[in-house]
């Protein structure tokens, strides 16, 4: 009876050692036949002999080979596996050295082994950012230190004896400056990413135990936990566009982290790249990745200073829609309004100036138009939403008897200031309706601003180009009824910068998903828009 086998091969490939230069290590790769296997190990041999002089790698002369038949026809989703003798550091083992799935018969890609386990190695360091009450604290964890360090070690090995500038901050920010190889002046250019993933109250961040699907075949994924993974549902419904892929999702208990340890794993290797082709002319490019982009505050320790100058186009490489951009985005800004009444019997209310904070408050709220509340809002069009009132027992001792805070979002300028006067409207009617309550205003600065107002004139028309030029993507300009990263970085002295897409999908829940070869694409897009821009006058 003829029996068909499958054949996994182990060989080595990159892993990460702490400190240390990258060192080759396990992965496992399918074939079909006895042939497959020896042309698969020709491929591989090659591409580690074309790699073996490269300074970020340390490659195995000789690739070796393990056959061993399995019992079906068709490879299965592989779990990634810890070794178990990692060394140690403090609190936390190193980045694992992970078991890899095969691509089928297939010339291998080595640059995808290499951002395969990249990737995997970077989601299995849990960096869940940590959500806290205290306004100006910045709270960090040991694993949110632990990937800074090891991204920071794994950039110093890949840059030794360039011009590279790699920096990290007291505060756990990695800086880069990829200095220009050209005489004439060219606009610069800054890539952002972030390090911390979603808190825990989008999901489990611990644990994390990533499963592989190679040459995905366009069905239904059993993550496990009793959990589906399908292209007919919102979290899958870009799956429908990707047979054949490499699908890396999680494995139904936590969060994958792909939200943003994508866009790290893809800026690491564009300078990578940027280190190892010689040929590539470009300008200035400086790289940030930044923490507690998760709660709000990746913008609150971000340091300019340790750049010599401010880059002319910043891109933020942590979208999750295909094929997407923003070319602007809602700005935001917060207002809040403190009452503060007194205590009298209501019976004696207009003899004693009753000063009902409460009343007052709620008088406020209803004088903003309905037709300003989000559910009214689409598209280009802003809105006030009251999404916060605090009503406390009278006390003389209370700075407040009752507060409400307002969110305020809108595209255009004008917008943002009737918005503003229809506030200062609600402000006076009150007053005047409620002469004896004391009413303070508190107007936070801007949370994020549209990034419209200030990217450069030639920004969108380079990503444009740079997508033509890219194989197998396409981005379109959208307008985010949302905030970036980069629209965060605004007012910290930035120009308007570009969120573009990084692969991620399903983020912020236990869908969460990414597709291999996107990645790949979209290094191949931010290299491309590197090369636009230098084609543009200073």
């Amino acid at each position: 009876m003829k029996k068909n086998f499958l054949f996994i091969l182990v060989f080595l490939i990159m892993g990460m050692a702490w400190g240390q230069s990258p060192v080759v290590k396990t992965a496992v790769v399918v074939g079909q036949t006895a042939k497959g296997i020896n042309n698969f190990n020709k491929s591989i041999e090659q591409s580690l002999n074309k790699l073996k002089n490269q300074s970020s790698y340390v490659a195995a002369s000789k690739v070796p080979i393990i056959a061993t038949p399995t019992s079906t026809s068709t490879p299965t989703p592989l779990s990634v596996r810890l070794s178990s003798n990692l060394p140690k550091v403090p609190t936390f083992t190193l980045a694992p050295q992970p078991l890899l799935p095969c691509l089928k018969d297939r010339h291998y890609d080595f640059d995808k082994i290499v951002m395969l386990n990249r990737f995997l190695s970077y989601v299995r360091i849990e960096s869940q950012a940590v959500e806290v009450d205290e306004p100006d604290s910045f709270p960090l964890t040991d694993g949110q230190k632990h990937i800074a360090q090891f991204i920071h070690d794994e950039l110093k090995e890949i840059c030794k004896g360039t011009k590279i500038e790699i920096k990290m901050s007291p505060d756990y920010y990695i800086y880069a400056k990829v200095p220009s190889n050209v005489k004439n002046k060219i606009p610069s250019v800054m890539f952002m990413a972030h390090m911390d993933i979603a808190p825990a109250r989008d999901g489990k961040g611990e644990g994390i135990n990533p499963q592989i699907h190679p040459n995905y075949d366009g069905k239904d994924i059993t993550l496990g936990n009793g959990l589906v993974l399908s292209p007919n549902n919102p979290e899958g419904y870009h799956l429908k566009d990707l047979k054949g892929k490499t699908i890396i999702t999680t494995d139904g208990t936590t969060l994958l982290g792909a939200d943003c340890k994508t866009g790290c794993a893809i800026l690491v290797t564009l300078i990578e790249q940027m280190v190892n082709d010689k040929k590539f002319k470009h300008g200035d490019v400086y790289f940030c990745f930044g923490q507690n982009e998760e709660i709000g505050k990746i913008q609150d320790r971000f340091d300019l200073n340790y750049f010599d100058k401010i880059p002319d186009i910043l891109f933020d490489v942590d979208g999750g829609d295909y094929g997407e951009f923003s070319k602007s985005n809602f700005t935001a800004e917060m207002c809040s309004y403190y009452f503060k009444g007194n205590q009298v019997h209501p019976s004696h209310a207009k003899e004693y100036k009753f000063a009902d904070a409460r009343t007052a408050m709620a008088y406020f709220i209803g004088q903003i138009p309905p037709e300003m509340h989000p559910t009214n809002s689409e598209g280009l069009q802003g809105y006030i939403q009251c999404y916060m009132m605090d009503i406390q027992l009278p006390d003389a001792n209370n700075s407040h008897d009752a507060r409400i805070g307002f969110r305020i979002r809108y595209f255009d300028k004008a917008d943002g200031e009737f918005f503003h006067s229809e506030l200062d409207k609600a402000y006076k009617k009150t007053k005047e309706a409620f002469p004896f309550v004391e009413i303070t205003i508190e107007s936070d600065n801007r949370f994020y601003d549209n990034i419209a107002y200030t990217m450069h004139p030639k920004s969108i028309e380079v990503i444009e180009k740079a997508a033509e030029k890219t194989d197998g993507i396409q981005m379109v300009g959208t307008d985010l009824r949302a905030g970036t990263t980069s629209a965060l970085m605004v007012a910290k002295g930035l120009p308007g910068g570009h969120c573009i897409y990084s692969g991620q999908q399903a983020e912020h829940s236990v869908y969460e998903w990414c597709c291999l070869e996107e990645m790949m694409d979209i290094v191949r897009l931010t290299k491309n828009i590197v090369i636009e821009v230098s084609k543009l006058d200073k």
